[in-house]
């Protein structure tokens, strides 16, 4: 089945190409199973569409469809309908978490706390859980760090993270970013096609 040139993706009808960093480093901070979160589209830091006043201090979870379930995890702040028919709930930042969101946007991510990183390497699901991205790039091992300076052909200092800073173009939520993003996808697809 092929995807027309003039048919919008639809985040309910489509597998999303790539997650943000956002799912990665800031959901597992509520402390939820990744099955908890049916239905996952991406994960923000803010919206500045809906929600501007929230920019990079909340998470923002972009849900396929309304969970109840989700309304329960304790941090819950709120939730609204998009144009789109998906849904985002947002959430506060843990009290305990908040120097962690701090580091992970300013791209620190080897100074997270440890509790952070357990939740964070936990919530990958990977066993052994050393072999997972997130692993190396929160712990700095020397086989990501390789990878690095080979992609960059040059050195890494010591002190320097192996994992480029976020880019908050992806990680706050904007509907037109992401239809600009999508029909990028989606000419690619027709091209492949």
């Amino acid at each position: 089945m092929g995807l027309r040139a003039t048919e919008e993706l639809n985040p309910k009808k489509a597998v999303a190409i790539r997650k943000n960093k956002s799912c990665s480093f800031i959901l597992p901070l509520l402390g939820k199973p990744r099955a908890y979160f049916d239905g996952l589209i991406n994960c923000y830091l803010g919206d500045e569409m809906n929600k501007s006043q929230y920019t990079l201090n909340g998470i923002f979870i972009h849900i396929k469809d309304y969970y109840d379930s989700l309304t329960y995890i304790e941090y819950f702040n709120n939730f609204y309908k998009l144009e789109d028919d998906t849904y985002i709930f947002m959430y506060d930042i843990p009290d305990k978490f908040l120097n962690d969101y701090h580091k992970f946007y300013t791209g620190k991510y080897s100074q997270m706390s440890e509790e952070a990183k357990d939740l964070i390497c936990n919530f990958t699901g990977t066993k052994p859980i050393m072999n997972n991205i997130v692993y190396k790039v929160l712990y700095k091992t020397a086989d990501q760090k390789e990878i690095i300076e080979k992609l960059i052909g040059e050195k890494l200092p010591f002190d320097a993270e192996v994992y480029s800073i976020p880019d908050l173009d992806k990680e706050v939520y904007n509907y037109h970013k992401i239809k600009r993003s999508n029909n990028i996808v989606k000419n690619e697809v027709k091209e492949i096609l």
